[in-house]
């Protein structure tokens, strides 16, 4: 138990790292391109643009990592090093390399997320005992109050602040990282590692297009909730304030994840989490003002705060270990996928219509997401990870 404990903390310090390098570079992202020079369509196309080259990423490397051509570890390294160099171009004062520099970070960022859920199954595998839950509960009460620093501070001075965040943060995930235990491959587990039919797993598939519908829903909130929290009459310190509560209302739901799954299941979990995304949806088309915008963001806890554990661990179950890397680099690939269709649409959406367009547009593919997550059962792989 003491030894959980230790490795728990130390996973959720590489969670807690990780989403704050990310966040300066993807949840503050519109607001430091915004400050470029680029319209809100502008801004949709190259998030979406991002993704779309990290969605090709992340399963390439996956399949390097199952196949044991690259080592976890290596693969997270190269990541690494190529944001340390980015997060120095993003610091000259020529805004072209700006752009293409912060386009290429979040490329690399986003391609960077399946290895760290991975390093938790390689972990448990290798004898070392943490919880998933609670490590990623801890990244997003972390992700919360400095997200709401981070806003409070760029009301005072500017968007300068942002790669020098990501520095401090990518150099801390980069010690904390070097610093955990060595993991085993799939090599001695005594499995081939072919590939990942997905036609021919039915409750992956499932998986994947509901993931895909409520991520579209969950990416328009995340990309454009500067907008939307303009629409209500807020600023940069309300951003702050509205991304730091969605993200600090997770811990507790994270942290209670493996019991929740023990009693429930992880398919009643996952249904239940839809459920709130779609009712989330719908009261957020009414929020009109900060205060009732906060509200709706405690909506956190039970939507993605719920949602994220449940579909990792929902994938861990119905495939092998031999595949762990490419299924989660496939699961993140489909949020970001989701992510690719909130960007173009909400930029076209809010240019040509209006910001409570957007919002109606959220509760419909929340709505898609919810009666796909009705069709799943409770299915486990004999060799997935318990």
């Amino acid at each position: 138990m003491r030894n959980q404990t230790k490795y728990t903390a130390h996973y959720g310090a590489i969670q807690s790292f990780y989403w704050l390098t990310n966040m300066p570079i993807l949840a503050f992202g519109p607001m430091y391109l915004y400050s470029l020079g680029l319209s809100n369509i502008a801004v949709g196309f190259f998030l979406a643009a991002a993704s779309l080259a990290s969605i090709f990423l992340q399963p390439w490397v996956g399949s390097l990592i199952d196949k044991e051509k690259l080592t976890l570890r290596q693969a997270v390294f190269l990541h690494v090093g190529a944001l340390f160099v980015l997060a120095i171009l993003l610091n000259l004062p020529l805004p072209s390399i700006k752009v293409g520099a912060h386009f290429v970070a979040l490329v690399v960022i986003m391609g960077l997320q399946p290895f760290v859920n991975t390093l938790s199954i390689d972990a448990v595998h290798s004898g070392i005992s943490l919880d998933f839950g609670v490590a990623r509960g801890i990244a997003s009460l972390m992700y919360g109050i400095v997200s709401l620093l981070l806003g409070r501070a760029l009301g005072i001075y500017d968007t300068s602040l942002i790669p020098l965040v990501v520095l401090v943060f990518l150099s801390l995930f980069t010690l904390v990282f070097w610093r955990f235990p060595k993991t085993v491959s799939s090599q001695g587990i005594a499995e081939t590692s072919p590939a990942i039919s997905i036609g021919r797993n039915r409750p992956f598939l499932i998986m994947l297009f509901a993931t895909f519908f409520l991520f579209v829903n969950h990416g328009t909130l995340n990309n454009y909730l500067l907008r939307i929290v303009e629409n209500v009459g807020g600023g940069a310190k309300e951003f702050g304030i509205a991304l730091g509560i969605a993200a600090a209302i997770e811990l507790p739901i994270m942290a209670s994840f493996t019991r929740l799954r023990n009693r429930f299941g992880t398919v009643d979990l996952l249904r239940l989490s839809s459920t709130f995304f779609l009712i989330k949806a719908i009261l957020l088309v009414f929020a009109d003002s900060p205060t009732l915008l906060y509200i709706n963001q405690l909506l956190q806890l039970l939507t993605f705060g719920l949602y994220f554990p449940s579909a990792v661990t929902y994938v861990q179950e119905i495939l092998p270990f031999s595949q762990r890397a490419r299924s989660q680099a496939l699961l993140v690939s489909t949020m970001t996928l989701g992510g690719v269709v909130a960007s173009l649409l909400g930029g076209a959406i809010i240019d040509y219509l209006s910001v409570q367009a957007l919002l109606i547009n959220g509760v419909i593919f929340s709505a898609l997401g919810f009666f796909a997550i009705l069709l799943l059962k409770e299915k486990q792989s004999p060799k997935a990870l318990r």
